[in-house]
């Protein structure tokens, strides 16, 4: 028998072929970054060393806190993860930066994504699993595509050198693939591995660049960065080159602002909910302890110390206290807009702590909220109660739709409003009035309209409305399949 309480279980994302999509796009680019770095002169070698060093050093926080308590994992983890540095980072990385210096970066990136062909053969081949009949339509449409593109039976000359490197970094490709899919005892999360792999890559190419096994050229010349002449910073770090200089141009900041203002309103209308529906006389929702090391845990989380029976919504209340701050930072920063000639005197100091405690709070919120929506516990036993509590008043709006077609649309208003008048002063159920008083049970009759169908308007379970499809789009939206 299932509890009339239920804690809340949220719905496990079903984003993996967006970020697979979102990785391959991202990869993709990386080519174009590429192509502008070694035409003014880097060396394939060192643009993949200085890339793949500034994105260890940007992951190594939230690796390092994944990591807490857990270093021995990566230990254990240490041959795969050294592999796939060697090859699946670095290798695949620098390979395919060879082919690109010496063809289209579509035409490499062609060659290189042959990795996820290769990874089908080896899966049918190694573990016997047969791939269907469109996986081998789609794996021969991308080497007939390939060999299009190539245009192996046209005038123009390959460069055979260059489709060598796009099939090494195909194969490292696929090592990427194997590596990062294979499981043991305990694996490591997906954030360590990248960082711990970019790591081995960035040493071993620092290494091999030093003793001079790999040529390392780079030059502080401005790039032909998509038709535009920008910094080499750019290309490197993948930002982009701003027309006009930040000291008094602070529409970033604002943008930057605005939207951690979004967060906070998007996740107050949540809490402020909650703390409707947790109110003594509602009870209808309440916020369960989180689980050992969570936010503010403990058996008397939210408790009174005057009212031993409380239970406050301490994580709703967090939220609204963060949301409520964030509208008067936001009018600040955009106060401080307005900044003269070339640089404003206090106006962009007077951005510095509301712009780093809206930051602050916008992460505070989304820590509270998700340990708001992970403990939430619903109490569906008095959703009912309250519900027939009502005596039917909430269905009114249903049961004048019911007679609108047989009684007219002002007709069916009146004589609903009426009968819910005598039900709220009487203290009866409005199903008792519209079924027993003898005037109005005669306008239902005339109209056709059975007491059947008036229970089953009175019946909350079958007004839901449009709640389904609008949290179907909701869940479409944010968590594509």
């Amino acid at each position: 028998m299932t509890s009339p309480r239920t804690r809340a279980v949220s719905r496990p994302g079903g984003a993996g072929l967006s970020l697979g999509i979102l990785s391959a796009a991202a990869f993709g680019t990386s080519g174009t970054f590429a192509s502008s770095l070694i035409g003014a002169g880097w060396s394939p070698a060192a643009a993949v060393l200085v890339r793949i060093s500034l994105a260890a050093v940007m992951l190594t926080i939230p690796a390092v806190v994944q990591l807490r308590g857990r270093w021995l994992m990566l230990r254990r983890a240490a041959p795969r993860v050294i592999a796939f540095g060697l090859a699946g980072v670095a290798g695949c990385q620098l390979f395919y930066f060879n082919a690109v210096a010496r063809m289209p970066v579509g035409v490499a990136l062609l060659l290189e994504y042959l990795g996820t062909v290769l990874v089908v053969g080896w899966l049918w081949v190694r573990h016997a699993q047969r791939p269907r009949r469109l996986t081998v339509a789609g794996a021969a449409a991308s080497i007939a595509g390939l060999i299009l593109v190539l245009n192996l039976t046209g005038a123009t000359r390959i460069n055979l050198v260059g489709v060598m490197w796009g099939l090494l970094a195909a194969v490292a490709l696929a090592i990427y693939f194997v590596l990062s899919a294979a499981t043991d005892g305990e694996p490591l999360p997906p954030i360590v591995m990248a960082w711990a792999g970019m790591c081995v890559g960035a040493v071993v190419l620092g290494l091999f660049g030093g003793i001079g096994v790999l040529p390392m050229a780079v030059s502080s010349r401005p790039v032909d960065f998509l038709h535009h002449q920008v910094s080499w910073v750019v290309p490197v770090v993948g930002l982009v080159d701003p027309p006009l200089p930040w000291h008094t141009e602070r529409l970033r900041i604002i943008d930057v602002a605005v939207a951690m203002a979004r967060v906070t309103a998007a996740l107050s209308k949540i809490a402020r909910d909650v703390t409707l529906l947790a109110q003594t006389e509602v009870g209808e929702v309440s916020e369960g302890a989180p689980a050992v090391g969570g936010t503010g845990g403990g058996p008397r989380r939210g408790g009174s110390s005057a009212m031993p029976n409380k239970s406050n919504p301490v994580a709703a209340v967090a939220i609204l206290g963060c949301a409520r701050q964030a509208g008067g930072l936001l009018a600040t920063l955009v106060a401080s807009a307005e900044q003269e000639h070339q640089r404003a005197a206090g106006a962009w100091h007077a951005e510095w702590q509301p712009f780093s405690h809206l930051l602050q709070l916008a992460v505070a919120a989304a820590s509270w909220a998700r340990d708001l929506l992970e403990n939430l516990t619903v109490d569906t036993a008095r959703m009912t109660g309250n519900l027939a509590a009502a005596g039917g008043l909430p269905m009114a709006e249903r049961v004048t739709a019911l007679l609108r077609d047989s009684l007219g649309g002002l007709q069916a208003h009146d004589l609903v409003a009426t009968a819910a008048a005598r039900a709220a002063s009487a203290g009866v159920p409005l199903g008792d009035v519209l079924l027993a008083t003898p005037d109005v049970a005669d306008r239902l009759t005339q109209a056709g309209i059975s007491a059947a169908e008036i229970e089953q308007a009175l019946n909350p379970a079958g007004y839901l409305g449009a709640s389904d499809a609008f949290i179907a789009a909701a869940l479409a939206a944010h968590h594509p399949r």
